[in-house]
């Protein structure tokens, strides 16, 4: 009898650990790679960004064709979303549970004058989280770095 209900038990944890699942997609990556030290506050306009970083990318998949352009403001971001997933949804036809953390865990942002001249060039990097097992209180404050201008003060 002892046999059967550990057996039966282990078929049951075994089952719901295949059915657990870690996901992670992020667009923009290569945002992280572009170099705004050619970009001067004060000098550089907002075709020197342009020549020198491209347009900004696509936000997220979901809101494919959108960017941070504005007449004051270009944002390069990479978009990241954590999600974990325990789900039957291949053995039974029940909805999988999904707890899902998404934001901008390393964006540079361009500002510009009335002129459109720029005035501030900045870099800010968070933390990402895993659901449920963390949550915002678990992670650190955001870290900006500022290359040029006065926007922070």
């Amino acid at each position: 009898m002892r046999t059967a209900i550990g057996r039966a038990t282990l078929c049951a944890t075994a089952l719901i650990v295949s059915a657990c699942a870690f996901e992670r997609s992020v667009t923009n990556e290569n945002v992280e790679k572009l170099d705004p030290s050619g970009i001067v506050a004060g000098e550089s306009d907002r075709l020197d960004v342009l020549r020198q970083l491209g347009a900004p990318p696509e936000k997220s998949i979901e809101e494919a064709g959108t960017r941070s352009v504005s007449a004051d403001y270009l944002a390069y971001e990479v978009y990241e979303q954590r999600c974990f997933r325990v789900g039957f949804d291949q053995i039974w036809l029940i909805m999988p549970f999904r707890w899902c953390f998404a934001d901008f865990p390393y964006r540079l942002a361009v500002e510009f004058d009335d002129q459109g001249i720029v005035s501030g060039v900045y870099t800010t990097r968070r933390d990402m989280i895993w659901p449920p097992f963390q949550n915002e209180a678990d992670r650190p404050p955001p870290t900006t770095v500022q290359y040029s201008g006065d926007l922070l003060k």
